[in-house]
């Protein structure tokens, strides 16, 4: 742990799949020349390891808790949705939507996805990278009702649920919203709660085999589950193996706090800065560390500047609100 309590291992964690989203997203968007396909591809991956920390999180950040799943459900709805909002909200007002996206609009501000090609799949929200945040909002959904029960079978019996049905997710009818919530990737939020709960902590080698099985399994045809969560699992559980060697890093300790933000507003400055300052696509030695600085420097002025007060600010104020229904 860090002087300020945060796991030191999850959250370099945190801004290195940030990272990756954001090079990833570089390349997809056509910012670089000379690939007719995507060389780092399997960066997209890094929403894996974002849904094991996950995991990890909800049973590390409940362990001393003693509220109830409404109360867990608003902390998180705090913590998520306010910057989500402004960030969809900013689509619209910088004119960066596409023709159809203001109908999408309630259901993407709500965190559901909408049908798509005919009601023959689910689409994403607005903001695109919002398909996440609606899986997440499902497993946050999950974790509270489960507090009703004994805290052990809360935890082991939510993480055996979501390990089990991504394993089997390729056995489900194929509706388009089995295919959306019940796919290969919840798995991995029951991952990271097992890691979290036995504590488990692998040689710190196993971190970067991790990455190194995840950039070249990914696409091998081997399944998500082999091919990326188990990867993701190892990348975390390495990971933990690490803590109490992992030096202070100021500037990854700043992305960790800025992960959430950069997440969300990266797709915002790619097409308001770098698109208007290139004018068209340019060399990768150019393109992606630029765009890599714009990215994070925008998530790091949005976090401090928006979303720490923001949030802060909401979590006091619904603190003093009387309940909606008074004891008797």
């Amino acid at each position: 742990m860090g002087q300020t309590g945060k796991v030191r291992s999850i959250h370099y964690l945190r801004a290195i799949a940030a990272a990756m989203v954001v090079v990833v997203h570089i390349y997809n968007y056509g910012l670089v020349t000379g690939y007719a396909a995507n060389p780092v591809y399997w960066m997209k991956h890094g929403v894996s390891i974002f849904f094991v920390i996950s995991g990890f999180v909800m049973v590390v950040s409940t362990r001393e808790w003693a509220g109830n799943g409404r109360d867990f459900l608003r902390r998180r709805l705090i913590r998520i949705v306010p910057l989500y909002w402004l960030a969809t909200l900013a689509l619209f007002a910088f004119g960066l939507t596409q023709p159809g996206d203001f109908d999408r609009l309630l259901p993407s501000l709500l965190l559901v996805p909408t049908l798509a090609n005919q009601a023959r799949d689910v689409t994403s929200p607005v903001l695109e990278v919002g398909w996440t945040l609606c899986l997440e909002m499902a497993f946050y959904t999950l974790f509270a009702a489960a507090m009703i029960l004994p805290r052990k079978t809360a935890i082991l019996g939510t993480a055996a649920v979501l390990c089990l049905t991504g394993v089997l997710a390729q056995t489900f009818p194929g509706t388009p919203w089995t295919r959306f919530y019940l796919s290969p990737l919840i798995a991995e939020f029951g991952g990271g709660m097992v890691i979290a709960w036995f504590g488990l902590r692998a040689p710190g080698w196993v971190c970067p085999l991790g990455f190194l099985a995840l950039a070249t399994l990914g696409d091998a045809g081997l399944g998500h589950t082999l091919g990326v969560s188990v990867p993701a699992l190892m990348i975390v559980a390495g990971a933990r193996g690490l803590d109490g060697r992992l030096p202070a890093i100021p500037v990854l300790d700043r992305m960790g706090d800025a992960s959430y933000a950069t997440y969300l507003w990266h797709l915002h400055a790619m097409n308001l800065v770098i698109v208007p300052l290139l004018g068209a696509a340019a060399p990768e030695l150019v393109v992606v560390p630029a765009t890599l600085l714009v990215a994070l420097l925008v998530g790091d002025l949005v976090h401090r500047r928006i979303e720490a007060p923001l949030t802060g600010w909401l979590a006091r104020f619904s603190r003093r609100q009387p309940p909606l229904l008074a004891p008797a």
